[in-house]
């Protein structure tokens, strides 16, 4: 499902800038150049500036980290904009006033929600307030009349010239979205060739390069669909260029590993740090769960996480896991958990999701191409494969269901 325009309360990806409390800023100092003139109205217009500053520095501060904006509070904080900026314009001649360029402030930031109906509603808003200072100017005229006609013609066009942006925004925001939905298919989903063959009569060695070739096509498609989304953003300095760089990397040794298995079925094992497995996964898949709306939490309270093993299979065990959970949790309010402790001489791992938990089929043993979404393309090596990840490493892994799908695993550490 692609993005669309928001239709509902919320409204996503909504950026306010700085631009507004520095405005206003601006303005305040300027109001001290026009002290003199009979038309302003000092301290008034200082305090009605001054409350025009406050509503949008922390108007910044409360949409700083947010993702998305509840439609109300943007509708809040435009008509306060609005409220004092006709209160400055008041305090300064009315229709005649200098500080009528602030009534862009609340047209920019209702057009940057991307809502046509509520930016006429705001213009006409504005337009209904500038008529009325016209109307209450004891001496009116057709150069007068002019002026506010022109000052509302410069707000409006304005105010649709962000709108116009925004929508271009979108457009190339859903396709960045599809793209990476592409991704999120690919990254748990492999086509099942239908074959004769039994697989329970596969020998370990066929086994394993089976699974290497799952992990391998998953990183090689995600390579080639962030190199389209890259493009699309023309930014090389994205997250998604770190995420393409890194898993090129993992792409390129797995190949090595799968040429070598034919001869050797060991893996390569060495002292390593198993959090810098866990913080460099985390850091390929958080953007793809941050897409996805899911709540991804962390917890390690492990104090020794040194392993004798390869990094980069504890990397891929890691990965299959949290991609597996993230196929299962539900569209919305969908929950992943990753708690890292210390058990006896183990690394404890474990990570649980709030999705309907794991079948009796595959509670019973975890095995290759044992699959409840075989429909789908499922093929059940990504649960296999960290089975034997762990194993090879000495480890234990066990899975259960509490509130949820639980995988639990234990790696021996070294002092």
């Amino acid at each position: 499902m692609g993005f669309s325009l928001p239709k509902d309360k919320f409204i996503p990806n909504f950026s306010k800038n700085k631009y507004e409390f520095i405005f206003a800023l601006f303005m305040f100092v300027m109001a001290f150049f026009f002290k003199d003139n009979s038309d302003v109205k000092t301290p008034e217009i200082l305090y009605s500036l001054f409350v025009l500053m406050s509503i949008n520095f922390f108007s910044n501060r409360y949409l700083k980290n947010k993702t998305e904006i509840n439609l109300f509070v943007l509708l809040t904080i435009t008509f306060l904009n609005t409220l004092t900026v006709f209160s400055v314009i008041s305090f300064s001649g009315g229709i005649n006033s200098y500080f009528w360029v602030l009534l862009l402030l609340p047209v920019f930031t209702i057009a940057m929600s991307g809502k046509l109906f509520y930016l006429l509603g705001e213009i006409i808003l504005i337009f209904l307030g500038l008529l009325l200072l016209y109307l209450n100017t004891p001496f009116k005229n057709q150069l007068l009349l002019g002026k506010m006609l022109i000052e509302f013609f410069i707000i409006s066009g304005g105010g649709y010239v962000i709108y116009r942006q925004i929508l271009a925004n979108y457009r190339l925001e859903e396709e960045i979205i599809n793209k990476r939905s592409e991704i999120k298919t690919l990254i748990y989903e492999v086509k099942a060739q239908k074959s004769d063959k039994k697989y329970d009569q596969l020998e370990g060695k066929l086994k394993t390069i089976a699974s290497l070739v799952h992990d391998l096509k998953n990183l090689i498609a995600i390579i080639s669909l962030t190199s389209d989304i890259i493009e699309n953003e023309n930014g090389e300095k994205s997250e998604d260029f770190t995420r393409l760089k890194y898993a090129s990397k993992m792409a390129a040794n797995l190949s090595h590993f799968t040429l070598s298995v034919t001869t050797s079925d060991e893996i390569k094992f060495y002292e390593t740090d198993l959090m810098e497995a866990v913080n460099e996964t985390v850091n390929i898949i958080k953007n793809d769960f941050k897409i996805n709306g899911i709540r991804f939490s962390f917890q390690n309270t492990a104090q020794k996480t040194k392993i004798k093993g390869n990094k980069l299979f504890m990397e891929r065990a890691l990965i299959n896991i949290l991609l597996n959970s993230k196929s299962f949790v539900p569209a919305k309010n969908g929950t992943i958990k990753m708690e890292i402790t210390n058990e006896e001489n183990y690394i404890v791992l474990r990570i649980s999701d709030n999705g309907p938990g794991f079948p009796e089929e595959i509670l019973s043993e975890i095995g290759p191409f044992k699959s409840t979404r075989i429909d789908k393309g499922g093929t059940g090596l990504g649960l296999y494969g960290s089975y034997e990840i762990v194993k090879k490493h000495n480890g234990i892994m066990k899975i259960y269901n509490s509130n949820g799908a639980v995988v639990e695993m234990k790696i021996p550490y070294i002092n």
